[in-house]
């Protein structure tokens, strides 16, 4: 709760709903905050949609593109036979 007092005036929190990722504070004034428990970033090939890992989200979570090795080879030799 340290946290969350910080970030309002004691008295002002009129709900708080723990979620699995998150944390929902209603306050008196009818104001809802929303925060990010985790900040990690799935990471998937944007050509196949591969699951490519994670990583750190520095604040943020959701999904990156980036892209795969076999995708990489597929497209880099498609590139090589339009030169």
């Amino acid at each position: 709760m340290r946290v969350i007092n910080k970030l309002t005036k004691p008295g002002d929190i009129r709900r708080v709903d723990l979620m699995p990722d998150t944390v929902r504070i209603q306050t008196s004034d009818g104001k809802e905050r929303v925060y990010n428990l985790f900040t990690e970033l799935t990471v998937v090939c944007a050509w196949c949609g591969k699951h490519l890992g994670v990583k750190d989200g520095k604040g943020e979570s959701g999904v990156s593109h980036g892209i795969c090795p076999e995708c990489s080879t597929k497209e880099l030799a498609k590139h090589e036979a339009q030169r």
